[in-house]
């Protein structure tokens, strides 16, 4: 694979974690949450790409499972699997019975598969309901340190944890499979965040009061020019005075 390749990323779990609203929310469109969206009765692809620092722009399909028909994804899950880069094991941390499932069928089910390859990413999803959690992140963690995988916290609603997330799967993708890292030498004249906006510095800077100041020496110059008005000023209070 080279860094033009298009990655193909599945999202594995049992229905109602929020696989497709995670899929729905990291597109770059920036889709409206929507708690009541369908769960997936079929394999469902989107397209995307993802620019970390100091990495190469990664393309990639997202893939979303359906696991409100377990019985078809259990038939096709080995040839689906074949050529894919990542799988992300998704569960919900208000839910114990997604988490074990997580552990038990469905990291068991990509294990049967002929990729042995494939890049895991444990992922524990819904983390703005931290007041309905049943799952510690430590046992999520513990759980990924065990097989080898990463580990990330999202959710899906405010968008948490998608740096973490892209930036683990372009880590693990460079160190084992393409070497996606940037020549140290090329430099960006902006950052820009996984979804391609830019986030660099402003053309002219700004004071606390975002006042433009441009550099530090015109901002040594205004200070300078404010001190003599101010003086000036109070002069001329002073002359009426007397």
């Amino acid at each position: 694979m080279s860094e033009n390749e298009i990655y193909k990323t599945i999202f594995i779990g049992e229905s109602g974690v929020g696989k497709s609203s995670l899929i729905a929310r990291i597109s770059p469109r920036d889709i409206k949450f929507n708690s009541g969206i369908f769960p997936s009765t079929n394999y469902q692809m989107l397209r995307n790409n993802v620019k970390i620092p100091g990495f190469k722009r990664l393309y990639f399909d997202m893939w979303d499972t359906p696991a409100q028909n377990p019985e078809y994804l259990k038939k096709t899950l080995n040839v689906f699997m074949k050529d894919a880069t990542v799988v992300f094991l998704v569960y919900d941390i208000t839910s114990q019975e997604s988490f074990e499932r997580m552990k038990n069928r469905w990291y068991g089910e990509i294990s049967n598969t002929n990729n042995e390859k494939v890049i895991v990413g444990i992922v524990a999803n819904k983390s703005d309901l931290n007041e309905k959690r049943q799952v510690n992140d430590e046992d999520g963690k513990a759980f990924a340190e065990e097989k080898g995988a990463f580990f990330v916290s999202t959710s899906a609603l405010n968008r948490n944890g998608f740096q973490d997330l892209f930036k683990n799967m372009v880590q693990r993708i460079s160190d084992t499979i393409c070497d996606l890292r940037e020549n140290e030498n090329k430099k960006e004249e902006e950052e820009e965040n996984i979804w391609g906006e830019k986030i660099g510095k402003k053309e002219e800077e700004e004071n606390i009061w975002g006042e433009k100041i441009g550099s530090k020496k015109k901002e040594e110059e205004r200070v300078k020019l404010k001190s003599e008005k101010k003086k000036k000023t109070e002069g001329k209070k002073n002359s009426k005075c007397c």
